[in-house]
């Protein structure tokens, strides 16, 4: 079904890539499934014998899970040589250019990254292992933007995608539900159960990932992007992650404002006009309720002990005691990542060694002031003429500064379907919208 109608869709012969089943949305669907799927044996034996889940699931049953959990990192590197082959050699004109810049990036990253090893400022290399895995992260979400520049995407594809997610929530909350009993909650206040995910904090990701590729997967049907919309929402709620909750009631209330415009007829507009100012209230009131239900406190409050504003604030003060060389050139790859921390938790592995929520500080450990210019650099060159959605644009921001988003999966992955998905609209709109606002007939059939 997928390949028929990638095959009626003239676009990819215009851009000279062949008929693939595989398009960018059913990758996208396809990786998140592998992620969500690593620990749903542990999930299920663990809800199964009963056992009180707060926060993260039993650590032996996950280590039970067997190779089901390497299936994650294994799609994501056949993915990440997978796009580069495509583009290369299955495409006719393909974007050379994008792709030796983009390749002399990755290669100064890298040796940036080794040059702290080389000069001692940390002695365990172990964490290199660390490092080049959210490099790996980066470079497949990378795929997926320059795949959907070179590429159209179909309906098929993205009903495929929010099928499966749709399908992969209800189980999550099919198992929160079973956590929560087996814990003896009687409501959500203070809950953070991790459904089928490691822990609770992944699951919240993956409700604000979830939740954007539903509102961009705009040729899925209406009823099945809501549903998931819905479930994202639950999931994010009972993992008690406020900002997941604060970042799906943002895109729900935009996502109601552009239903608006895409309405097919005047009358269709009033419709969704009035249910819009109806249920704005609603979602605002929903979202403030969810957060207060995680019982975390105000999340607009980082200066307590702990917090990311106090973290911040040593995180300089041991700036004015460092040598100027770790400062410009950082402790080296994986230093400071979660991956990297899980690693080495038995010993000190060089002065930064602090687990701060900040993209920006996370880096700075690894490359330090140079390669934190070198790195955003480089992503502001590739982000050039390319538009995303100002909700989605808030919530890239508002990652940035509560966690080290490179290392975040699903959310990587779901930026990088919506950087392009707005510029491919902008670019092709008159082609796809009628003179009435609604879908063109070739935009449907496509």
């Amino acid at each position: 079904m997928i390949a028929r109608e990638i095959g009626r869709n003239p676009e990819n012969t215009k851009l000279g890539l062949p008929m693939s089943v595989l398009t960018p949305s059913v990758w996208v669907g396809l990786l998140f499934a592998v992620a969500v799927v690593q620990y749903l044996p542990a999930a299920i034996s663990t809800a199964a014998s009963g056992e009180e889940i707060y926060w993260s699931l039993n650590p032996d049953a996950m280590a039970d899970s067997g190779m089901l959990r390497f299936g994650k990192d294994a799609t994501l590197l056949l993915f990440s040589i997978y796009w580069p082959v495509r583009l290369l050699f299955l495409a006719r004109s393909p974007p050379l250019k994008d792709l030796a810049i983009y390749a002399l990036w990755m290669l100064g990253l890298v040796v940036l990254g080794l040059i702290p090893y080389a000069l001692e400022y940390n002695v365990h290399p172990q964490l290199i292992l660390a490092g080049l895995r959210w490099m790996l992260v980066l470079h497949g979400a990378y795929g997926i933007t320059l795949l959907l520049q070179h590429t159209r995407d179909t309906k098929a594809g993205h009903t495929f995608t929010v099928g499966l997610l749709l399908a992969l929530s209800v189980v999550d909350l099919l198992l929160v539900a079973k956590q929560g009993v087996s814990s003896g909650l009687s409501s959500l206040s203070g809950v953070r159960l991790p459904g089928a995910f490691g822990v609770a904090g992944t699951a919240g990701y993956f409700a604000v990932a979830a939740a954007i590729v539903a509102k961009l997967c705009d040729r899925a049907p209406l009823s099945a992007r809501v549903g998931l919309l819905a479930c994202a929402f639950l999931i994010a709620a009972t993992s008690g992650t406020r900002f997941a909750m604060i970042c799906i009631g943002l895109v729900a209330i935009t996502w109601s404002f552009q239903l608006v415009k895409t309405a097919r007829s005047q009358k269709l507009q009033m419709r969704v006009i009035i249910a819009g100012i109806a249920a704005a209230p609603f979602l605002v009131l929903l979202v403030i309720a969810g957060v207060a239900s995680a019982d975390r406190g105000n999340p607009f409050d980082q200066t307590g002990d702990g917090a990311r504003l106090s973290n911040l604030a040593l995180l300089v003060r041991e700036i004015n005691n460092a040598p100027i060389g770790e400062v410009l050139l950082g402790d080296g790859l994986g230093t400071g990542t979660n991956a990297g921390t899980a690693m080495t938790d038995q010993f000190p592995v060089a002065r930064w060694d602090t687990l701060i929520d900040n993209t920006i500080a996370t880096t700075f450990f690894q490359v330090g002031v140079i390669g934190v210019i070198y790195v955003f650099a480089g992503i502001l060159v590739f982000c050039t003429n390319r538009s995303v959605q100002p909700d989605v644009l808030i919530v890239i921001v508002l990652s940035f500064f509560t966690q080290n988003l490179f290392e975040q999966y699903f959310l990587m992955l779901a930026f990088a379907f919506a950087f392009t998905q707005r510029r491919d609209v902008a670019k092709h709109g008159s082609r796809f919208y009628s003179a009435n606002g609604g879908p063109s007939r070739e935009y449907r059939e496509t």
